[in-house]
């Protein structure tokens, strides 16, 4: 059965509740990315920095969700710098 296969993929971005985005994976085929690695969503690079996808009793994974980050850890931190005041 084909709806026995579907999932969700649940994308959150930057730790912001308000900032998810919901895709269906009818087929239940869509590739689950690794944690660390790099995907590309509205034309950004977003790095997986935690994946949760609990399995039902049935061996199926329903729901997936996948947390995001566009800062990516090896990139240098960023500073404001703030001017001196004599």
């Amino acid at each position: 059965m084909a709806s026995d296969r579907g999932r969700q993929f649940i994308y959150e971005y930057n730790g912001n509740e308000r900032m998810q985005e919901i895709e269906y994976d009818p087929t239940g085929q869509r590739e689950v990315p690794s944690i660390g690695s790099i995907i590309i969503r509205h034309e950004k690079e977003w790095r997986v920095m935690h994946i949760v996808a609990p399995v039902t009793s049935r061996g199926t994974i329903p729901l997936i969700r996948i947390f995001l980050s566009h800062r990516r850890p090896d990139a240098p931190p960023s500073v404001k710098r703030i001017p001196d005041r004599l």
